[in-house]
């Protein structure tokens, strides 16, 4: 296309086909004449038109060209030159190389027959490319310059020059780039050349300028500033403020809408520094902040400090305390200032202080001072207060506390957390501090520590807990005043458990109501709730029965006939739950059992009274049946008619005779419960029916006859007021009781009536001998006391000799006369001894006769059949299975599997643990098809379960061995019998090591066994 003395510019057309893909550059290389080898002139990606211009060459040297394009894929097939040419000058235009074609040059000049553009408009961060279109000869070189500075070696712009054109690259243009931009294109013919081009870059306004605080005041601050250089090629439209905490490093915004070049902050806090900043905003967005270089608060000199007076004072010096004033100035109070003076002098400095109290020093005593005292913060100093006059001398201070941050002087805490009470004191002369809790001296502990200051008194508790709630007492000592201030401390948290034992009030064989009493502690808290679990005996989990019981009783439903139950009960208030209150194991089912006896009956007159049985047996009391005896005779009854109250009157009784009496309750159903305890033999004279005649002026004499073990309290009464030994003279002993008065009188007169006041004691020792069941778990039984010391027996307590001291088994008491002693060690001998509770205590203790040795329960082998036993399994060929069973006994039984016509395969495994055994049969094949048999073996008895086939009706017993033996036969293959049918069912068959005979338990055909068998299945095992 053209050449000069050192150059030669190439031009080529695109290639016809791409090859699929954009071609995005070409690669030239050239050949001298007479070398081998093609030089590579250009790097990958540097040509990207169809023109290239090749430099440095040597005149009247013949050359050869070639160029390839370039696209994804690779490199094209080149094009080559035909002839040589050579660089030199060319005179002119022409349209080939030629060896003779010569023109005459011309100048430099921009190729006004090309299209191109002035004016570029550009968004921020797209490229843009200036293109300026050439010509001349030679061709014409280009220079680019912005504003007046050169650019041609600027690493930031991208120029591309041809013969043709010149072109300007600039790469995610900003705002910064817009401008002018010129381009001088020259040729060494004529005069040099420039052409203007202007760019302007759509972007977000550049960073204001002269940001400036006007005015600050209090809570408000005016900003100042100027418009941004750069505009973004749009018109600013407003500016954002922002502010920002000293203290943070995120700005919140003020205000996003003014349009003017100065705004007004308000309501900014006085005590918090700030920065503030602005951002211009055009239609592309928001430009760079301009920010303040310091932080700046809103503030004032301080207000007035407030309340300022004597706090305290000595013959030469006088202490001033006052209240910090209500605004500070907008920013901190660094110090305070005094200063005092003497009527008729002047004003003059106290002292600073950091505190909002002060001492003044070197006053003379008895003057008259003056105080005044100002705030003072950075801004500068407030207004001062004054202090009338104030008299120089040594004052007294009663001690005083001051609780009023703890209201009605309690302190309340949970459970575990920490206690710190601090209580501002005063006193002068200073008083000594002393604690005490619940009147007793208070000493310091890894847990309680103490800290004195010269005004506050300060008790800290770590990790509070029940033992440290009480009346905490701080005594403030001068020795001149002593005084006392005192604070509860109140700890909050989950109630103690359930007051016991759980009452069993109504058993049936589906529900069981129950009944407890209330905490005795409540933890700082309402009860709001109870929650009540169930737990069969059988099971280790406990179920919930309610989670929402109100009251202090309920009926747990839905029990199983049969079954044994333990319940629990827990009270709950907002800070949690109690421990639980367990119940003794009780039997779900109808318990109409006689109801228990009624209370011991007391004479009155000859009328009997009594208390309801604490008991109804399950049925309601309906009626009372009274007996009597004379001596040692037969018991009769004494009511004719049925008694339905607790009290009943007994006639025709004779005198002089010794009589007892007795009582019995009914229930609904019928039942009638034992007899009460014996009211003891009391003797009628002739004086109890028909009365005593004495004459005034004579002595008097009432005897009664007492019996009854323990020996009765008697109590006299006349006219139903009781006697006394200050009215009259009481002589009781033993067996009898008698009233004695020497000269009677009017005021004697009147009905005596002797009542007969049980005295309760603890009861006698249970009736033996204790007897011990001689198994893995101690189960006691022994027969109540004879003599229940004048109150029913509530129950009885269970100890076992631990070396030479006594340890009790039972937490709970045990109401009937049995219990199980749990967690026995085999092979050791144990000693128990048991002894009955009463309302008024313990009684004594009965020992067993001997010590008893633990021993293990033997049981024979049992097994414990899955739902895998219920299934058909069928196993292809190459598969595997495993058959297995859990099982019981103890000793623990041993396993052994074995194959019926035929060994266990070579990829047959068997696995034994406690109480599982299995057989895996890896890689199947048709061999492995037959029967298995698992035997379990203990020393305690045997098992079989064995297969019965349907057509010969027949069973296949196997060989009888004296060893124990528990055989389980798994019917593998779905394998027919002799019959060809398939087992329809299992027949189970169990023998004891004792048991010389062989027992049929029972047979399984459609239905399931009743014993071990009852849930085995048949199990088909087919390939």
């Amino acid at each position: 296309m053209d050449s000069t003395k050192t150059s030669i510019t190439l031009g080529w057309s695109k290639p016809e086909w791409d090859g699929g893909s954009e071609v995005t550059s070409y690669m030239v290389e050239k050949l001298v004449e007479g070398e081998a080898e093609w030089a590579m002139l250009t790097s990958k990606g540097e040509v990207k038109t169809t023109e290239f211009t090749v430099h440095d060459l040597k005149p009247s040297i013949n050359y050869f060209f070639r160029v390839s394009a370039v696209n994804s894929a690779g490199r094209g097939e080149p094009l080559e030159m035909t002839e040589p040419v050579q660089a030199k000058d060319i005179l002119g235009k022409q349209n080939t190389f030629s060896k003779t074609n010569e023109m005459a040059c011309s100048e430099a000049q921009i190729d006004s027959d090309v299209a191109m553009r002035t004016h570029y408009i550009v968004k921020a961060g797209k490229d843009v490319e200036l293109s300026v279109p050439l010509k001349g000869r030679p061709a014409p070189t280009a220079s680019w310059s912005k504003g007046e500075e050169c650019i041609d070696r600027d690493p930031k712009y991208e120029f591309h020059h041809s013969d043709t054109a010149t072109v300007l690259v600039m790469r995610e243009v900003t705002r910064l780039d817009t401008g002018k931009y010129t381009v001088k294109i020259e040729n060494g013919v004529g005069e040099p050349k420039t052409l203007t081009l202007s760019v302007k870059v759509q972007d977000t306004p550049a960073m204001c300028r002269n940001l400036v605080l006007k005015d600050v005041t209090r809570g408000k601050v005016t900003l100042c500033w100027e418009p941004p250089l750069l505009d973004g090629g749009a018109e600013i439209t407003n500016y954002v403020i922002e502010k920002r905490d000293s203290s943070k490093r995120s700005y919140s915004s003020v205000t996003s809408k003014c349009t003017e070049t100065t705004y007004t902050i308000e309501d900014l806090s006085e005590k918090t520094s700030y920065f503030f900043r602005v951002l211009a905003e055009n239609e592309n967005g928001v430009g760079d902040p301009c920010e303040t270089v310091d932080p700046v608060k809103a503030t004032e000199t301080p207000g007035p400090v407030k309340d300022i007076s004597m706090k305290d004072s000595s013959k030469t010096s006088v202490t001033l305390q006052w209240l910090k004033p209500d605004y500070d100035g907008g920013s901190i109070i660094s110090d305070y200032v005094i200063e005092k003076k003497v009527k008729g002098e002047e004003w003059s400095l106290g002292g600073t202080s950091k505190q909002c109290e002060f001492e003044v020093k070197k006053l003379k005593e008895h003057s008259d001072v003056f105080f005044r005292v100002a705030a003072r913060n950075e801004k500068g100093q407030g207004e001062f207060v004054e202090t009338g006059a104030i008299k120089v001398i040594d004052y007294i201070i009663t001690p005083e506390a001051d609780l009023s941050e703890y209201p009605n002087n309690t302190f309340k805490t949970r459970l575990g957390h920490n206690v710190h009470i601090e209580l501002p004191y005063k006193g002068k002369p200073r008083p000594a501090v002393l604690w005490l809790k619940d009147s007793l001296p208070l000493k310091e502990s890894d847990q309680i520590r103490f800290k004195t200051t010269g005004s506050k008194a300060t008790l800290m508790i770590k990790n509070v807990t029940k033992e440290n709630e009480g009346k905490y007492t701080l005594t403030l000592d001068n020795k001149v005043n002593r005084k006392s201030f005192h604070i509860h401390i109140v700890t909050l948290g989950p109630p103690s458990k359930p007051v016991g034992p759980i009452n069993l009030d109504e058993v049936r064989a589906e529900s069981i109501m129950i009944s407890w009493e209330e905490p005795n502690d409540d933890g700082g808290g309402y009860i709001t709730c109870y929650t009540v679990e169930k737990r069969d005996a059988s099971q280790t989990d406990w179920k919930m029965a309610c989670s929402s019981v109100q009251e202090t009783q309920y009926k747990i439903c839905n029990l199983i006939k049969g079954h044994q139950y333990q319940f629990r009960v827990c009270a709950e208030n907002r800070y949690g739950v109690s421990e639980p209150l367990l119940s003794q194991m009780v039997v779900a089912k109808h318990q109409f059992r006689p109801p228990g006896p009624p209370g011991k009956p007391v004479v009155d007159s000859i009328t009997l009274k009594w208390d309801a049985p604490k008991r109804d047996g399950g049925s309601k009391i309906t009626s009372y049946n009274i007996e009597k005896r004379q001596g040692q005779g037969r018991w009769f009854k004494a009511n004719l008619t049925d008694c339905h109250e607790c009290q009943y009157t007994v006639t025709g009784l004779a005198t002089n005779e010794r009589y007892e009496f007795r009582v019995t309750a009914r229930n609904a159903i019928g039942v009638v419960s034992p007899p009460s305890n014996s009211s003891g033999l009391i003797v009628f004279g002739p004086e109890y029916f028909e009365g005593l005649t004495v004459k005034a002026g004579d002595s008097m004499r009432l005897k009664v006859t007492v019996t009854g073990r323990p020996t009765p309290k008697v109590v006299w009464y006349r006219d139903d007021v009781e006697v006394t030994r200050k009215m009259m003279d009481i002589i009781t002993v033993t067996g009898s009781s008698t009233i004695f008065v020497r000269d009677a009188d009017r005021s004697h007169r009147g009905l005596y009536t002797s009542i007969l006041v049980q005295v309760q004691d603890t009861p006698g020792e249970p009736v033996g001998p204790i007897t011990f069941s001689n198994i893995s778990e101690g189960n006691l039984e022994w027969t109540k006391p004879v003599d229940d010391g004048g109150s029913d027996i509530l129950g009885y307590i269970v100890e076992v000799a631990k070396g030479e001291e006594w340890e009790r088994v039972n937490e709970e008491l045990a109401v009937e006369t049995s219990y199980t002693a749990t967690g026995l060690k085999t092979g050791a001998e144990y000693n128990f001894r048991v002894a009955a509770v009463n309302q008024v205590g313990r009684g004594e203790e009965k020992e067993l006769p001997e010590p008893a040795q633990a021993v293990d329960r033997f049981t024979p082998p049992q097994v414990d059949i899955d739902a895998t036993f219920k299934q058909t399994h069928i196993v292809k060929a190459g598969g595997s299975v495993c058959l297995a069973v859990n099982f019981r006994g103890k000793p623990t039984p041993t396993a052994t599997w074995v194959k019926e016509e035929g060994e266990l395969g070579v990829l047959s495994e068997v696995s034994t643990v406690e109480g599982y055994s299995s057989l895996s049969i890896e890689n199947c094949s048709r061999n492995d098809t037959g029967k298995y048999t698992v035997n379990l073996e203990n020393s305690s008895g045997s098992d079989r379960l064995l297969d019965r086939e349907e057509g010969e009706k027949q069973y296949l017993v196997g060989e009888r061995k004296q060893d124990p033996l528990l055989r389980v036969l798994l019917c593998g293959g779905r394998s027919r019998g002799r019959s060809g049918v398939p087992v329809q069912g299992i027949r189970h068959e169990q023998r004891r090591a004792e048991q010389s005979q062989r027992g049929l338990e029972g047979s399984c055909g459609s239905e399931p066994c009743r014993s071990v068998s009852s849930q085995l299945h048949n199990f088909y095992l087919k390939l």
